[in-house]
């Protein structure tokens, strides 16, 4: 190496280790990055130079602020004409949570002129270099005030509490003296609670905002964080900006709580973030933000990683490699994606999920030294860690079993695959996905597992009735049929009402479908097929806002992906007027669902994994629900596409003739 770069690497060195500083060395590390703002920060340090342990605590927050930010600009306060948009709605006592379409449209308007909103769009405003040290100095007082004064943060360790309770930020959000304001805000609660312990308080909280505060999907292209005063005027926001509600919210009651998130389930394409409440016993309590139970659902999830954010530096799980290696060209950088460079994060996927070290032959000659563990997002291969290439096999930490991975490779910024698909089973163990020669018939009757999320919504229809009438009040009602079980698919029900009806309805909400069939003209045998659906002026009640795309017109447009949800259940519903009193032989309805079963009538294609790609078994337009190939290879990974609607598709194996999804 040249004497000037040897010179170069080891100055800098040379002036750490000499310096003099009355300041420990990592926080004089960060008040020279200050710059002209650091007489703000030796403020602060100064200001409990006799207070040891908000002393240490200053120290804690100022030495790991080297690369915290937050983000300003047009492209941002742009958006502050929704937020009061929303606001006014709100004012007007309008059910905002129903107005998806109408808010998107506003969305969409904003983004057509300003662009979307990002981080990489915005002024990024280095927090060492621009906040003031009386800001410092109340959150510091204001979380220590809190620490000493309630009976759930006398027994906070000082470690933890510096991890989950005082840093004075979460996220990239802007500043905002937060703690003060929802420590006030919620004043009723907290003169009512008789909460003694950390989960009620935190359950409490999480129940109260949860009655003005919700999720709303256009929000998720709002990707930079949001202060607390903006989300409060919304009341809507992406699962990122509630969680991170939560954790001020719970932070301002002095109540230690983190936020752990997945990049990609491992059996899913998106990710998604949960706050963590630390206990009185060590252990910490997972829970969805704003949800009705203090839970979070794990039950049909598979996990491949979970991180936990953490205002300090955590670099353990960090590629590294020396200067040496450097030079000879190992740059870790060039083979792993950015995210998985972040210090402000720590691997916490064992306290989920029984984890393995999977190790995978790649061969010697891959192109480079790291290699990528990926999972199926539904569409590619997407990675969820890095892993070290050593004598032609690829090596990764810490795996969450009971998932489908792929070894894949980052060369010259395109991802190349190293591997088959295989599945890492419960136990750890690493099973092949390889196709037999030996081929059979295979039945499907879905392309996406039916989480017990969409369950419960599509059980929603359960004990409501379809009723038959001849006055337009139905006063007269007769009840046809009441639904018993939670439809599945697509249902038909045969009725052996002889009577004739001039009005017929369906009493109750969250349907997306209903038809009424007759006899047709001439038909003499009621239990024969041979019936017409029934035609006529679509009745119901409540008549709802424009705005509001849930109405009951969409039972009966045809589209099993749009439903009728009202703002009451109770006396809600939707008909027909035929026009004149009819035999109702059958009725065909569909219930509020992800409309991922078998559609009869709409195209279908089954793949499976072979080498480097999907292979293609053929089209195939159902004639029932559920799907039937011939001649399906044995022992690969599969894949059902719906050429005809819908988006969400999931890989499968098939186990005793039943799709297995991961």
């Amino acid at each position: 190496m040249p004497m000037k770069a040897l010179f170069t690497l080891i100055l800098p060195l040379l002036l750490v280790w000499s310096s003099c500083s009355r300041y420990p060395r990592e926080v004089e590390r960060s008040l020279r990055m200050a710059g002209e703002n650091r007489h703000e920060l030796e403020q602060v340090l100064e200001h409990y130079r006799d207070h040891p342990e908000k002393y240490r605590a200053a120290c804690f927050l100022i030495e790991n602020m080297r690369d915290t930010y937050w983000s300003e600009g047009s492209v941002i306060t742009a958006y502050d004409t929704l937020f009061s948009l929303l606001a006014s709605l709100y004012d007007q006592k309008l059910p905002v949570s129903y107005m998806k379409d109408f808010i998107q449209q506003q969305w969409d308007s904003i983004a057509r002129i300003h662009g979307k909103p990002s981080p990489s769009r915005a002024k990024r405003c280095p927090e060492l270099s621009v906040i003031r040290g009386s800001s410092l100095i109340g959150h510091i007082d204001q979380a220590f005030f809190m620490r000493d004064s309630v009976p759930w943060g006398h027994d906070v360790s000082f470690e933890d509490f510096c991890a989950y309770v005082l840093p004075h930020r979460v996220g990239n959000e802007l500043p905002e003296d937060w703690r003060t304001h929802l420590y006030h805000k919620t004043f009723p609660l907290r003169d009512t609670t008789r909460a003694q312990d950390r989960r009620t308080l935190a359950d409490q909280l999480n129940r109260w905002v949860r009655r003005y505060m919700g999720h709303n999907g256009t929000f998720w292209s709002y990707t930079i964080d949001l202060p607390p005063s903006k989300l409060e005027k919304s009341r809507l926001g992406s699962c990122r900006h509630t969680v991170f509600y939560i954790a001020m919210m719970l932070r301002a009651h002095g109540i230690p709580v983190g936020i752990d998130y997945v990049r990609v389930w491992a059996g899913a394409r998106n990710g998604h973030e949960w706050n963590v409440l630390l206990c009185e016993d060590g252990s910490f309590h997972p829970f969805d933000a704003v949800a009705q139970n203090f839970e979070m659902p794990l039950a049909d999830r598979k996990i491949a990683k979970v991180f936990r954010l953490s205002f300090s530096s955590v670099e353990a799980h960090i590629p590294r490699v020396s200067w040496w290696e450097r030079l000879l060209g190992r740059d870790p950088h060039l083979e792993i994606p950015a995210e998985f460079f972040n210090p402000h994060v720590r691997d916490v996927t064992h306290e989920y999920v029984r984890t393995a070290d999977v190790k995978i032959p790649v061969g010697k000659n891959t192109g480079g030294y790291y290699a990528l563990l990926c999972t199926f997002n539904n569409r590619e291969w997407v990675p969820q860690y890095w892993g070290l290439i050593c004598n032609g096999r690829a090596v990764f930490r810490n795996m969450g079993c009971g998932a489908a991975y792929r070894v894949m490779a980052l060369r010259e910024g395109k991802m190349q695959g190293l591997s088959d698909p295989f599945i890492l089973d419960s136990l750890g163990v690493v099973r092949q996905l390889t196709p037999s020669p030996e081929r059979g018939p295979v039945r499907m009757d879905r392309k996406y597992p039916l989480t017990r999320f969409m369950k419960g919504l599509m059980g929603f229809v359960v004990g409501h009735p379809f009723h038959g009438a001849n006055r337009p009040d139905f006063s007269d009602s007769v009840r046809l049929f009441t639904i018993l079980n939670t439809p599945m698919h697509i249902t038909s029900v045969r009725l052996q009402e002889t009577r004739r009806f001039r009005y017929a309805r369906f009493y109750g909400a969250h349907m997306a479908e209903v038809s009424f069939y007759g006899l047709k003209p001439g038909s003499v045998v009621p239990g024969k097929l041979d019936t017409v659906r029934l035609e006529g002026r679509v009745i119901g009640s409540p008549e709802q806002d424009s705005r509001i795309h849930t109405p009951y017109t969409a039972m009966f447009d045809g589209d099993p992906a749009t439903h009728f949800v009202a703002p009451r259940v109770v006396g809600s519903w939707g008909g027909m007027d035929f026009g004149r009193p009819e035999q109702i032989v059958k009725i065909v309805f569909c219930p509020r669902s992800d409309t991922n079963f078998i559609i009869p009538g709409e195209e279908y294609e089954l793949c499976y994994w072979e080498r480097d790609g999907w292979v293609s078994l053929g089209h195939k337009v159902a004639a029932d629900a559920y799907l039937e190939y011939d001649s399906v290879p044995s022992g690969a990974l599969y894949l059902l596409h719906n050429h005809t609607r819908g988006s969400e598709e999931r890989i499968f194996t098939l186990e005793d003739g039943k799709q297995v999804f991961w």
